[in-house]
């Protein structure tokens, strides 16, 4: 019997684990898409300013 409820709080925990694991992956990718997404801004507006200097020549 006791065994049982043993098993079942290291499944409550590692479920826990698990759920924290998941947040901080989320976290992670939102963090890493929004660094992306920065980059990219940057690399059209530099790509844009040497367009126009080239233009302007």
């Amino acid at each position: 019997m006791h065994g049982d409820g043993a098993r079942n709080d290291d499944a409550v925990v590692q479920a826990k684990q698990d759920e924290i694991s998941q947040a901080r992956l989320a976290r992670h990718k939102v963090r890493k898409a929004a660094k992306r997404r920065r980059f990219r801004a940057l690399q059209l507006k530099r790509r844009r300013e040497a367009k126009a200097a080239e233009a302007g020549r």
